[in-house]
């Protein structure tokens, strides 16, 4: 029984291991943006996930490098089960691409959502900074607490914007990783793209054959079902021509005893 070389063996481990990983940090990624929006998160929750974002993405370059080598090393043995086993696991890495790209997208989706209540909050408080920056009526005395007030308001208000400019920033900030990230998913997908475009081709063939192999099979059936009429009926006709042969004779045979 032939065995494969260690190279192949060792490049499979690699990968196996590496995708074990990936999976874990994928799905942690994923519940993680599940929890944007609640009181969970929080400014170091946001740069964890951040964090985690792009050593997944670095950790998707290098599993699809190992990929490749895998590819050729499995090439290299000429041994059909190896081949179908690196291209196994190029499709099982790109279904975790895509599940990491919609996280990607949901992540993206929240974060956009919070620049919008962010800036329709901005919008509020400058509304509410020119309602309140009203002329000072009264005495002295009551204008100088009123004058107090508006001072107070008027920190808040400078408070509350800055909180949501700076909200504003960050999120935008976080789109853009985000989106670059996602621009690097595409690359490596690119990259491993030709193995999974074999492997569907494969497939495309064997569901080809299959409705082929179904289609000549119904077409025999029916040619079968054809001959079959006409040989039944062929049959019936012979039968006809010997029934009226028999009647021609007997009528022969009668017209013969009758003039004898």
């Amino acid at each position: 029984m032939s065995t494969s070389p260690p190279d192949f063996q060792t490049a499979l481990a690699r990968v196996a291991q590496g995708l074990q990983s990936l999976q874990r940090n994928i799905d942690t990624f994923h519940s993680r943006v599940r929890l944007l929006g609640t009181p969970r998160d929080t400014v170091p929750f946001r740069s964890k996930l951040h964090d985690l974002q792009e050593s997944t993405t670095a950790q998707l370059a290098r599993i699809s490098d190992d990929l490749k080598l895998l590819d050729t090393a499995a090439a290299a043995t000429g041994l059909t089960e190896n081949k179908a086993t690196a291209q196994r696991l190029a499709t099982d890495f790109s279904a975790m691409m895509l599940k990491f790209k919609a996280a990607q997208k949901e992540y993206a989706s929240k974060s956009q959502a919070d620049i919008a209540r962010a800036r329709a909050a901005l919008e509020e408080e400058e509304d509410r900074m020119e309602r309140d920056d009203v002329p000072l009526l009264g005495g002295s005395g009551s204008a100088s607490q009123v004058l107090r007030q508006q001072q107070q308001q008027q920190q808040v208000h400078e408070l509350e914007v800055a909180y949501n400019e700076t909200l504003i920033a960050e999120r935008e900030a976080e789109i853009r990783d985000i989106e670059e990230g996602v621009h690097m998913v595409n690359d490596i997908f690119r990259k491993i793209g030709s193995m999974v475009r074999d492997q569907g081709a494969l497939f495309d063939n064997i569901e080809a054959n299959l409705e082929s192999a179904q289609v000549n099979t119904e077409n025999a059936n029916h040619e079968l079902t054809r001959a079959n009429k006409r040989q039944r009926s062929w049959r019936e006709f012979k039968c006809w021509c010997l029934v009226v042969l028999i009647a021609i004779c007997a009528l022969l045979g009668l017209i013969l005893f009758l003039v004898s």
